[in-house]
This record gives structure tokens, sequence and C-alpha cells, in this order.
């Protein structure tokens, strides 16, 4: 256990500082829907409305169990004015759920300004700070592929990827990941995010098929009627710039399936929902779905 003492020593605190020192108190609690309603009664002096999509955010993972302890406090000021935590304590309530949290009581009242001014830690931030060791691909790209593997795992919808969730998937797909990006390294357009996350989910099933594929895609080489030069038409065309990145990956997984089963494609098949069940199915399976 680290303690403070191992540290230098700082100067002495100013009379007025040290006295709010003294008051103030922090404590982790197991906070219940109750408890955060009845501190949320005080929440008068909040500065920001509420973003009710970051606290389904915040209760989805808590649902998941996904929330973990850390060292950002809710905070309540000395007459029990609540000053940070609105979406926290707002999602315990959405969410039904009692989770630990650390909770400071007595913050002094001009806190309230300054405590959104450090930068947000984004999920790349995360992965480099949790898997630095492992990654072998830049954090940023990485992350990015994450996102859009988090979608295709929750059946194609938009759902935003947790820190904790981030990593998950990552320890998931790491293999994947690593495979698909060694082949697909082309700097144009078919090196996308989308394009890879969706190769990656292929992968799990369809290891040298999603990695043949692939690295057709990445040579730029295509013969006449290919999926992969479908593929590749489509995305540089004025379509694909207004495409939802959902239906480009769907795309890129048809033109896969296609491409499994050595059919001819002149222009870009229209995807369906069932290619994520596909995918997640045998080889053999998906041979019959074709």
């Amino acid at each position: 256990m680290f303690r403070p003492s191992q540290l230098p020593k700082t100067p002495k605190m100013p009379k007025v500082l040290a006295a709010i020192a003294q008051s103030v108190i922090y404590r982790i609690l197991m906070v219940t829907p109750a408890y955060a309603k009845e501190i949320l009664k005080n929440n008068s002096r909040n500065y920001r409305k509420l973003n009710m999509r970051r606290v389904s955010s915040y209760a989805t993972a808590m649902k998941n169990n996904e929330w973990e302890l850390n060292h950002q406090s809710i905070a309540i000021d000395f007459n029990g004015v609540l000053l940070d935590g609105q979406h926290r304590l707002m999602a315990v309530v959405e969410s039904g759920m009692t989770v630990p949290m650390s909770v400071c009581f007595n913050a002094p009242p001009g806190s309230v300004t300054s405590s959104d001014e450090t930068l947000t830690r984004k999920n790349a931030d995360h992965l480099y700070s949790m898997r630095r060791n492992r990654l072998k691909y830049n954090e940023s790209q990485v992350a990015a592929i994450l996102t859009c593997l988090n979608e295709l795992s929750n059946g194609g919808n938009k759902v935003k990827l947790s820190k904790p969730k981030a990593l998950v998937l990552f320890d998931r797909y790491e293999s994947n990941i690593n495979a698909i990006c060694e082949v697909l390294t082309v700097n144009d357009v078919v090196a996308t995010s989308a394009i890879k996350a969706a190769l990656v989910f292929a992968h799990v099933s369809h290891p040298h098929e999603a990695s043949s594929f692939a690295e057709t895609l990445n040579s730029l080489k295509y013969k006449g009627g290919s999926p992969e030069l479908a593929l590749a038409q489509f995305l540089k065309s004025d379509v694909y710039k207004t495409n939802h990145r959902r239906r480009t990956m769907l795309r890129v997984l048809k033109c896969l399936l296609y491409s499994i089963n050595g059919k001819r494609m002149l222009s870009i098949a229209e995807p369906d929902d069932n290619l994520l069940s596909i995918f997640g199915q045998s080889k053999s399976s998906s041979k019959k779905a074709a």
C-alpha cells in the first residue's frame, strides 16, 4: 500500500485553507437509489443541464456490472447542496442498482466551477493505460475499431462503449484485430475502422476467408465481378459518404459472404440483418445461408 509519507513534505497551509481541509470528509459508500434521490433533492447549484444520454449510458454500465469505483467523488457542500455528480446519481436512480461511489462532504462551494476543467479521458487513453504492453497498433485506431465492434456485438445497434466494456472487447478480439490490422494497411478508404471492424468480427468464425478478403482488398488489384471490386467501388462513391456506419459494416459482411461462396457481384448488394448471426455460426452454416 502506498503511503503519503513516502512523498516529500508540502508547505504548511494558510489558516483558511487548513480550516476547509479539516471540515472536508471523504467516504466510499454503497449508494442506493433512495440515497441518490435524497442527494438530488438539493441539486440547485449545478450549472449544467442534465444529459439523459449520458445518464442512460451510465445506467446501462451499472446494470451490466461494468461500473467501477474510482477517485472521482460525488461532491456535496456544507449546506448539503450537490455540486458534482448529478449524472451518476440519476443513473443510480434510473438503473435501480446500488453501486460503490466516493462521496465528498463539505466541499468548498466554489469548486463547482473548476471540477470539469480537466481533459476527458477517452477509450483510447484508457486502453493505452490498461493494455499498453499488448497494443500492437495505435490505441486510437484500436479504440475506433472497438466502438464499431460494440455495435456489431449488440445486433448492429448504436450503443455507447464504456471504458470497462472496451477492455472486455479488446481481450475478446485482440488476436482478430491484430490479424486484420496486419493485413489491411492501405492508407485509403478501404482501411477505415468500420471496414476493419467488420472483418475482425468475421475473422472469429472465418479467419482464413476474412484474412484473404482483406489481403485482396489491400492489394487494390481486383478481378471484374469480384465482391472486392464491388466493395471498393462503393467505398469511393458518393453514396458511401452518406451511408450509415452500421450499413457499411453489413455491406462488408455481405461482400465477404459472396466471396466465401465464390459468387460474382457486379454492384454491391443491399445488406441483410441476418448477416450478424451468419458470421456467428460455422462455415458450413454460412454457405447454406448464402
